[in-house]
């Protein structure tokens, strides 16, 4: 659950594929708003990441989302994702979690590549694919999009 402010009212919102979309199709909320009421739980999980984004980065990118027409926006626009450390997202460190083996791709991973397609924003590198931590639930949901993103393209 996600603490969001509408109207000067808060309100717990669910971190899930669905209930993000809708709120964006709604106009209750933007990638801005989310991410800025996400990023403090990102920031204080502690080991969790192996790289945060810093949140100036990721409000210049949901800002540039905002600009895209509504008619045009992807199955994943605005969503934020985490992706596991020993994937390739542009510009983020990647380590397997091994400080010797990091290295900072100019291009992001097929995978990564499919979801920034569709829309999704990449806003850290994990240690581990799955968390107690809730507050990126909507990654598995990426994944799967991922996947069935893939597959549509290789037939």
């Amino acid at each position: 659950m996600l603490q969001m402010a509408q109207n000067g009212i808060a309100h717990q919102t669910p971190m899930d594929l669905p209930s993000i979309r809708a709120l964006y199709a709604s106009g209750q909320t933007t990638p801005a708003a989310v991410i800025t009421a996400l990023y403090p739980r990102l920031e204080a999980s502690g080991c969790v990441f192996i790289h945060l984004a810093p949140l100036s980065q990721l409000l210049a990118q949901a800002e540039a989302l905002m600009a895209i027409p509504s008619a045009e926006r992807s199955p994943l626009w605005g969503v934020p994702c985490a992706v596991k450390d020993n994937v390739d997202v542009g510009g983020m460190p990647t380590t397997a979690a091994c400080p010797a083996f990091s290295y900072t791709p100019e291009a992001s991973g097929p995978a990564v590549a499919a979801l920034e397609k569709a829309g999704a924003r990449s806003d850290a590198q994990r240690t581990r694919a799955h968390h107690p931590d809730s507050s990126h639930t909507a990654l598995t949901h990426c994944l799967v999009w991922a996947t069935r993103l893939r597959a549509t393209q290789v037939s």
